[in-house]
């Protein structure tokens, strides 16, 4: 598997995480294209883009403050329910020469 950089997509006004995105390390998506895929009709116009710092906890909740992603201890006074995922990116990926197209369906 090839390494992958992760960011967050988050709702600006209340700090809540709404969706996670990954890629392989070097596609370096720009946030627009990354909110394209988040939320392909443009239905929020709050939602903002961070990059996960390489070190992150694997599954944690999470929020933003100030523009920083917080990640809540099991023991935190304040929880923020958020689903654990993971992603990868296999070696056949054809996504290095494909030219990449957005289409909302």
């Amino acid at each position: 598997m090839r390494k992958t950089v992760s960011y967050v997509v988050y709702d600006e006004n209340t700090g809540a995480v709404v969706h996670l995105h990954a890629e392989p390390i070097g596609l370096e998506s720009s946030p627009e294209e990354i909110l394209r895929l988040a939320d392909p009709g443009r239905q929020r116009q709050n939602l903002k883009v961070l990059k996960m710092p390489a070190d992150a906890p694997a599954a944690a909740s999470m929020h933003v403050v100030d523009e920083r992603i917080v990640f809540e201890t099991a023991g935190g006074a304040e929880r923020w329910e958020a689903a654990a995922a993971g992603a990868g990116v296999t070696d056949d990926s054809p996504e290095d020469t494909a030219e990449r197209r957005y289409e909302t369906r």
